[in-house]
């Protein structure tokens, strides 16, 4: 009885800082293992940042109800397994994406949009002099030559962080900048500065995410600020079905007739179908540890490997669920279709970071079940 009126009496506010807090504390931890330093000293950092993450997270399970207590449950239970019997830690970036998710429900999106900017920017401050002791700052492709990293070990994985620092500041003018003249000021400047800094790691599909995002958020602008549909959501639910399907169908039947397919995805097929061929069918009740056979840049796959075929539908339903249930505007949804569509050639929707669109559809504001 006193935890169950602890849970209802619980103030926004309180939410406010466990996001702000677990957010920071666990995107830091996954931002800087893609640092270019010696492996001992990330690690020391990484490590730290996130077992304070997860006790933050651990002591704050009281806090929610009973429904997600028992999803947290069945979750942390498929997790342990997969740790203990693989050693995969893909699923601790899981839990932490999870806990966000639940204090999002708490949170109007207004809060949502303020927390994440003071996130990402306490991100920065923490980043941004760890890179200047770098030593990774191009990588050689073969086909493009030098690719700028800025001191992280891949270009395409700072290009996905570039662009979700967009997607975070678009949500910030979105829910918080009221005047649209200001807003799209503000929108097209960031556009040229990320597109710069994009264009040097060559990352094709992040730049194309970036206009993406900003051509479908200017129309917003221009007709329709704050009118919600239905049909978006449906679209965002049909993405994600096609998706899923197109990955797991050609990973487990690739061929030469896909050859021009792998080829324009940069061989992420043909990666995919060699884990296949190397493990077989994915786990059912635990996830396997896919590094061996990295980079797995197909989200779904990564993700069904990673968590087991049973974690992965139970969540991916409920995902799924939620946005059925809910109305979303044009300008929330040119957040949302970069971050979407990014799992058809990377696999990092579900570090925090990344997972703009996790908060926006579990946010408050679009849902009338809190």
């Amino acid at each position: 009885m006193k935890i169950q009126k602890i849970t209802s009496t619980t103030s926004g506010s309180t939410f406010f800082l466990l996001f702000i807090t677990c957010y920071f504390f666990s995107s830091i931890a996954v931002v800087v293992a893609k640092i270019g330093l010696e492996q001992d000293y990330i690690n020391f950092i990484r490590y730290s940042f996130l077992i304070v993450s997860l006790i933050i997270m651990a002591f704050s399970t009281f806090l929610l109800s009973f429904k997600e207590k028992v999803v947290i449950a069945i979750t942390f239970a498929s997790c342990s397994l997969t740790i203990l019997l693989s050693h995969s830690t893909w699923s601790i970036v899981l839990i932490n994406s999870l806990y966000l998710a639940m204090y999002c429900k708490r949170l109007d999106l207004i809060s949502v949009a303020k927390a994440i900017m003071v996130g990402n920017l306490c991100i920065l401050i923490i980043t941004l002099p760890l890179l200047v002791f770098s030593d990774s700052w191009g990588s050689f492709d073969p086909r493009y030559g030098i690719r700028a990293t800025y001191g992280f070990t891949s270009p395409n994985i700072v290009a996905m962080y570039l662009f979700s620092f967009y997607s975070g500041l678009m949500l910030y003018l979105y829910a918080v900048v009221k005047s649209k003249a200001i807003a799209l000021f503000f929108l097209t400047l960031f556009l040229f500065v990320f597109t710069l800094l994009i264009n040097d790691t060559v990352s094709r599909t992040s730049l194309f995410f970036l206009y993406l995002s900003y051509s479908v958020f200017l129309l917003s602008l221009l007709f329709s600020w704050k009118n919600s549909w239905k049909i978006l959501s449906y679209v965002c639910i049909l993405l994600i079905v096609f998706i899923f399907i197109f990955q797991v169908y050609t990973s487990f039947n690739y061929n030469s007739e896909m050859g021009v397919i792998n080829l324009a995805l940069s061989n992420r097929i043909g990666l995919s179908s060699f884990l296949y061929q190397g493990v077989g069918l994915p786990k059912f009740i635990y996830g396997i540890d896919i590094e061996p056979y990295s980079p797995i840049d197909f989200f779904f796959i990564a993700y069904v490997y990673s968590l087991g075929v049973g974690l992965s539908l139970f969540l991916i339903l409920i995902f799924i669920k939620r946005l059925s249930n809910i109305k979303i505007n044009l300008a929330l949804f040119a957040i949302c279709i970069g971050g979407l569509l990014s799992t058809l050639t990377e696999r990092q929707f579900l570090i925090p970071l990344c997972s703009i669109m996790l908060y926006i559809v579990y946010s408050k504001s679009l849902n009338k079940d809190n």
